[in-house]
């Protein structure tokens, strides 16, 4: 996972977004049972696998869902991450020239919805 400064959000973000860390705050909505966030493997927990998931949290269950990795074919494709309050997106790496992205938000509590480049 890389973190960049605001420019990784895009022209489109104003100039005082506050980007997230998702190793310490995750990507949800006031009022949802869902986040994202970036969970390191425990020798003692569920997570086997760095990465970001997706977690249920509804009755303190604070436990991961699943895996969130963009893939071409099997293969995990290596992607920056720009979080702001309002928007997550997965970003290729600089070296990267294909432009794909993946945006996920929170138009209601109840809902999380994505859409990609590609």
């Amino acid at each position: 996972m890389e973190h960049k400064g605001l420019p990784c959000c895009g022209k489109d973000m104003p100039e005082f977004t506050l980007e997230l860390d998702l190793r310490k705050v995750p990507f949800s909505r006031k009022g949802s049972y869902l986040a994202i966030s970036w969970l390191d493997p425990s020798p003692s927990g569920p997570i086997t696998t760095e990465g970001l998931y997706l977690r249920h949290l509804r009755a303190g269950g604070k436990g991961p869902v699943f895996l969130l990795e963009p893939v071409t074919g099997t293969e995990p494709i290596p992607y920056t991450i720009c979080a702001t309050p309002t928007v997550l997106r997965l970003l290729p790496h600089s070296n990267d020239t294909t432009g794909w992205f993946i945006e996920f938000y929170f138009p209601s509590p109840d809902e999380l919805r994505f859409r990609s480049s590609e």
